[in-house]
């Protein structure tokens, strides 16, 4: 297992521990501890040329055991599916949860922002429940699908700073039943993004760091201003 992928999954699993930590692992320390394990790599014995098969830092695919995988056999999908499956099997056997039809009640009445939540999550709950109405799994199906994303997300991200096969399916496991991450697929509340937008964020400073292109910082700037919103 690669130190960087290590240094990533150590961040996750740290969350699943003390879950009130979890979004400050994923937050505020994320794109830091992502954009200091690239560097890491960068400054290893290495060469470059074994990572892309150009020779390049920022182009090409990757080679050797860390290549990637192909198609439908990636840890990424089979991961999302998993999870995916997982939450539509359980996400209509709990009744709404006191948040979720506050939320519902919130985006009925559509504001630039409330007392303790801004606007995002509350809209969308109020069209969700106005496609499916009190039909659970139809209301849930977007956080269901926002954690199906993370679990691939976390995968790829292993991936994205050199790890292999083991460091994916590691990665994407750690979230796939982290019980933080259970509960944020399961309920629709304003912390469903969360872990999603600050893997992108770190996704946008390593290929910000890989490519020297500096227009990752507008993708930095949508997804923070996205998840700042939610």
């Amino acid at each position: 297992l690669h130190r960087g992928s290590a240094i990533s999954t150590i961040a996750i699993i740290a969350g699943q521990k003390w879950p009130w930590l979890a979004s400050r692992v994923l937050g505020v320390g994320g794109s830091a501890i992502a954009a200091w394990a690239y560097l890491e790599r960068r400054r290893s014995p290495c060469p470059a040329a074994s990572w892309y098969e150009d020779g390049s830092t920022g182009e090409g695919r990757r080679v050797g055991a860390r290549g990637a995988s192909i198609g439908l056999l990636r840890p990424s999908i089979l991961l999302a599916a998993a999870s995916l499956l997982l939450h539509v099997l359980a996400n209509g056997r709990y009744g709404f949860f006191r948040d979720e039809l506050y939320f519902i009640v919130c985006g009925d009445r559509p504001d630039w922002g409330y007392v303790d939540q801004p606007p995002i999550v509350p809209l969308l709950a109020s069209w969700a429940h106005a496609l499916s109405g009190d039909f659970l799994w139809g209301f849930r199906l977007l956080p269901a699908l926002v954690m199906s994303a993370t679990v691939a997300a976390s995968a790829e991200f292993a991936r994205l700073i050199g790890g292999g096969r083991f460091a994916q399916w590691l990665a994407g496991l750690c979230v796939l039943v982290g019980p933080i991450f259970l509960l944020m697929g399961g309920l629709f509340f304003t912390d469903m993004f969360q872990a999603l937008t600050w893997l992108g964020l770190a996704f946008a400073l390593v290929r910000l760091e890989q490519t020297g292109d500096e227009r990752w910082w507008l993708a930095f700037g949508a997804i923070a201003g996205f998840s700042l919103e939610t």
